[in-house]
């Protein structure tokens, strides 16, 4: 039979551990309530940290569209263009290759895809025929203003998106298209990678689920 000492001791001891559990259930409860704030400030943080890549980089992609568009155009309407004769490329094909940084060919096609001016040499001197290409079949069809899906430029050898604008002839009817074989690189929007993570991954897809650029290993 336990003497009444022990079982008083005992006693204490399961008084003094309730006490003390009594005590820290609120201690933990708020270290629990700031780690799940902390966690919840630092996710927070990285959406808006996020959105802001995110805007910045459809920016800078809208704008470089945008101001390839208006080039598209004005070459669409120039006679030497629309006359579609590869024997008389205009020479403004030449110096404006040189004033778009980031696109690595001035094209012009005939309504088949047949390429009727290139301001780099076509291989083997021979006309190259991008009609069959999925980029020219939807550009054809769609006879607005195209961006086309990533692929390997037959004539430059480079990834590319070709952005493309329709040549019309006097009945203002499509005729051949006019085509800027965007370089996959010049969609890079320059974003400091020393505000992200050493493994931080971020890139461009199109409307179809296409990847365009990605910042790691972008080949």
């Amino acid at each position: 039979m336990r003497s009444p000492a022990i079982q008083s001791s005992r006693s204490i001891r399961t008084y003094l551990m309730g006490v003390a559990l009594v005590l820290a259930l609120p201690l933990v409860a708020v270290t629990v309530h700031n780690v799940v704030q902390d966690v919840q400030t630092a996710q927070a943080q990285a959406q808006t940290r996020l959105r802001g890549l995110s805007r910045t980089m459809a920016d800078h992609t809208a704008q470089r569209i945008q101001a390839a568009r208006q080039v598209l155009e004005r070459l669409a309407r120039r006679p030497l263009v629309q006359k579609l004769d590869a024997s008389q490329c205009d020479p403004v094909l030449q110096d404006m290759h040189g004033l778009l940084p980031g696109f690595s060919n001035v094209v012009v096609t005939d309504l088949t895809g047949q390429v009727v001016c290139s301001v780099v040499a076509q291989p083997g001197s021979k006309r190259v025929d991008v009609g069959p290409t999925p980029w020219f079949s939807e550009f054809a069809q769609a006879k607005v203003f195209s961006v086309g899906q990533p692929h390997r430029g037959p004539i430059t050898g480079k990834m590319v998106s070709v952005l493309s604008y329709p040549v019309l002839d006097a009945r203002g009817q499509m005729s051949g298209g006019v085509h800027l074989p965007l370089d996959l690189h010049a969609f890079d929007p320059g974003i400091n990678a020393q505000d992200l993570s050493n493994q931080s991954r971020f890139g461009l897809f199109d409307g179809d689920g296409y990847m365009i650029w990605r910042n790691s290993d972008p080949e």
